[in-house]
């Protein structure tokens, strides 16, 4: 009885993980949409800032803050390109496949059957959750950098602007 209500906890545990792994993901592309916004908009700046005949280091400033923009632009890009998450389809049949085998071996034994049935899931489960961790990782990677070469680009045109502030 204690070890069927800590199995079926560890059960739900996994199924929840496995689920949070493809939300999570959702997530993730949802702050690159957000992010790919600020980018665009710290490269409409900078290019305002270098059709103003801007000279010195604050020309080479901008010049950097674009390059900077442009390749976490193309990170946040990456970031959002189509993955595919490992699924939990039930309709795919494997569990019912899995279950007939199961009682084929074991034939006077449901509760062996039911205990090999909720062991296959979870397996499912683990291997659902590394293959979309995985992937998420790597997505959280690239807002990661994306985040911090924008962040650089923000404070050379916060820069740029403190300059133009005190020419003017």
């Amino acid at each position: 009885m204690f070890s069927q209500l800590i199995e079926n906890m560890l059960f739900d545990q996994y199924m929840k993980e496995a689920e949070y792994s493809i939300s999570l993901g959702d997530t993730l592309d949802m702050k690159a949409n957000i992010w790919l916004v600020v980018i665009t908009f710290l490269g409409t700046q900078s290019a305002y800032f270098l059709s103003k005949g801007l000279h010195g280091y604050v020309f080479w400033g901008q010049v950097i803050s674009a390059a900077l923009l442009v390749i976490a632009g193309l990170l946040c890009l990456w970031e959002l390109m189509p993955r595919d998450y490992l699924l939990f389809r039930p309709s795919g049949g494997a569990i019912q496949r899995k279950l007939e085998k199961l009682r084929a071996e074991h034939k006077d034994n449901e509760k062996l059957v039911e205990a090999e049935i909720v062991n296959a899931q979870m397996g499912w489960a683990k291997e659902r959750i590394e293959v979309n961790m995985r992937i998420n990782s790597k997505k959280s990677a690239l807002i990661n950098w994306s985040f911090w070469l924008a962040a650089v680009a923000f404070g050379l045109n916060f820069a740029t602007l403190a300059t133009l502030f005190k020419s003017s």
